[in-house]
C-alpha cells in the first residue's frame, strides 16, 4: 500500500475486486469507469477523457 506516494501498490483479490462491483461502487456509472481503468490499465485521467464515440461494442479507443 502506498503511503504518502511511496511504496507499492496493493494488488487486489478477486474477491476484493468481486466486491468492488457488487457493494463498493453504487452506480452503473461508477462500475463502468472503475472496469475500463482497471481492465485496460488505464491512469483516471485517460479514462475520464473517454467520449461515448470512444466506446463501439466491447472495444474500446484509447487516444
Amino acid at each position: 500500500m502506498k503511503i504518502k506516494g511511496n511504496g507499492r501498490a496493493k494488488i487486489l483479490t478477486q474477491a476484493e475486486l468481486e466486491r468492488l462491483f457488487t457493494r463498493g461502487f453504487l452506480s452503473p456509472r461508477d462500475k463502468l469507469l472503475f472496469a475500463i481503468a482497471y481492465y485496460c490499465a488505464c491512469r483516471v485521467s485517460e479514462v475520464l477523457a473517454l467520449m461515448a464515440e470512444d466506446l463501439a461494442g466491447s472495444v474500446v479507443t484509447l487516444r
